[in-house]
């Protein structure tokens, strides 16, 4: 998802290195919410009625508006993109830029 989103993002020129720790938070409420959508679709499908559904439901939109509102930062659904402006990068140090976050952790 990490390496998915910076090339998107270094692609539409609206990622900068001041731009990470958001995109984390973006991430791993990405994450978060996917994880719960898994969940949540294990229990409806194993037919189970449980108090705890309700729980994941409010989880899931919970998570949903955050990732909409960080989503939103960053120019990701069609007319968030309109409002963006950007200004041509140095195709050089968005590359590295890109490498960098790209690496392989050890």
């Amino acid at each position: 998802m990490w390496r998915s989103l910076t090339k998107q993002l270094a692609d539409l020129r609206v990622l900068t290195g001041l731009d990470l720790p958001l995109l984390e938070v973006l991430v791993i409420h990405l994450g978060r919410h996917r994880s719960l959508a898994v969940q949540l679709r294990a229990l409806e499908d194993a037919g189970q009625i449980d108090p705890s559904i309700a729980s994941y439901q409010r989880a899931l939109r919970r998570e949903a508006e955050i990732v909409k509102s960080l989503a939103a930062s960053f120019g990701l659904t069609p007319s968030d993109r309109t409002r963006l402006h950007v200004v041509p990068l140095d195709t050089d140090r968005s590359q590295t830029l890109l490498k960098f976050l790209n690496r392989k952790r050890s």
